[in-house]
């Protein structure tokens, strides 16, 4: 229980350090970046430790970790003393001290509802469980930058593996053993999850100051995001109740299931208990070929994700993901660069280098999720030449497309170890 209390204060600790050095730089944003602030520090400071221990002869050792962590902390110490943020941070939280508390408690919920399954269910064995505790204790362990595949004798790690150095580094700053990292690791990814959600509908909703409801929409907005991205699940459940009643004809359950319906056969009152009855619901979309079910496609949702317990690459990158969205959508729409691309708006040097480094790392989390963001980019592009009739000859002429490049090429430039 100490070292879940540990990992809560270090991971709010870290927050605060980065939400006073970024204070200023996301002012775009309407909560400033206090709720995405524990996931913006984790990606600096893995980030920096990981640039440094591969271009230098620095170990990748906790001692590192912890040093790395001390410099962030200074340097908020810093930014808060000779800075004029004071006034401007305290306003701040005087201003939505009812969305903030609310917030911060849902965080502290939803990692103790995963943290107690995980109590429950606390093994690494099945599925890529072996694979996922292999790759986080290769990079708690490895001296060296990038890690030893411990699978692989003589070879580094040639997966996208930032996700398990996040983590697997966090934890070093505390520990220097891996009894708990797993599991107590996973469950800071659906509480994060939760909490970038969170901040991305804060900042993307309005209410008028004066209105008396206007708690309402926090209110209204906490309770219904974590249930869609965390709890919800797609209709199979649906399925199972349709299944529970008499009069229902096998063929319409065959027709919803895709194939032959497997009846679950053993119900404790009206709660399935066949064994992992429920990994059905990842596997209900199916191809057939002359009648003959050729492929039942992968489908997983974020609750099967955390209910299943792999610490995978698509699991890890949900939290990042989202945060990557908030930045590019407050880089770009929130500054009203898209409307006015001749026009570059105040955007700060800092919240530029925050938007390289997560799109940058999001690939080297998790690769799949980097062609979403190339999509967004091109959507970006295309919204821009029509809100402001460019041409294609002066569009790409233009500041703005030179800049969105460059946020791109950076990014992967600085990643460039694991992208080449």
């Amino acid at each position: 229980m100490l070292d879940v209390f540990l990992i809560i204060f270090t991971i709010y600790i870290l927050g605060i350090i980065s939400f006073i050095i970024f204070f200023k730089p996301l002012y775009i944003l309407k909560d400033k970046g206090w709720f995405i602030s524990k996931i913006v520090g984790l990606v600096v400071l893995s980030t920096f430790v990981w640039i440094i221990t591969l271009l230098t002869p620095i170990p990748n050792l906790s001692y590192v970790w912890r040093s790395t962590f001390v410099l962030l902390f200074i340097i908020s110490v810093l930014v808060l003393i000779f800075s004029d943020n004071r006034k401007d941070i305290k306003s701040f939280f005087m201003e939505n001290k009812f969305q903030i508390l609310l917030f911060e408690f849902i965080f502290i919920l939803i990692f103790s509802i995963f943290l107690l399954l995980r109590v429950y269910d606390n093994n690494a064995i099945g599925t890529e469980k072996p694979m996922d505790s292999m790759m986080l204790n290769a990079v708690f362990n490895s001296y060296n930058t990038p890690p030893v595949d411990l699978w692989m004798s003589g070879n580094t790690i040639s997966y996208y593996y930032f996700g398990y150095w996040i983590f697997g580094g966090f934890y070093s700053i505390l520990f220097s053993e891996t009894s708990n990292l797993y599991n107590i690791s996973f469950s800071l990814i659906p509480a994060l999850s939760a909490i970038s959600a969170l901040s991305f509908v804060f900042n993307f909703i309005s209410y008028k100051r004066k209105d008396k409801s206007r708690y309402i929409k926090p209110l209204f907005i906490s309770i219904i995001t974590p249930v869609f991205l965390i709890f919800s699940s797609n209709l199979y459940g649906l399925l199972l109740i349709i299944e529970r009643i008499p009069f229902v004809p096998l063929s319409l359950l065959n027709w919803i299931n895709g194939e032959k319906h497997i009846s679950i056969v053993n119900y404790q009152y009206f709660i399935p208990s066949d064994f992992w009855w429920w990994w059905k619901s990842s596997r209900v979309i199916n191809s057939f070929n002359n009648n003959e079910s050729i492929d039942f496609t992968i489908n997983e949702f974020p609750y099967f994700s955390f209910l299943l317990g792999d610490f995978h690459p698509h699991m890890i990158s949900i939290p990042f993901f989202i945060t990557s969205i908030i930045l590019f959508f407050g880089y770009f729409v929130l500054s009203k660069y898209i409307f006015h691309p001749d026009k570059r708006p105040k955007i700060s040097i800092y919240f530029s280098l925050l938007l390289i480094l997560f799109l940058g790392s999001t690939g080297f989390i998790n690769m799949w999720n980097l062609a979403f963001l190339v999509l967004l980019t091109l959507i970006v592009v295309f919204f821009t030449l029509v809100t402001n009739n460019f041409t294609f000859k002066k569009f790409f002429k233009s500041k703005f497309i030179l800049e969105l490049f460059l946020l791109w090429f950076l990014g992967v430039i600085i990643f460039f170890n694991f992208y080449f």
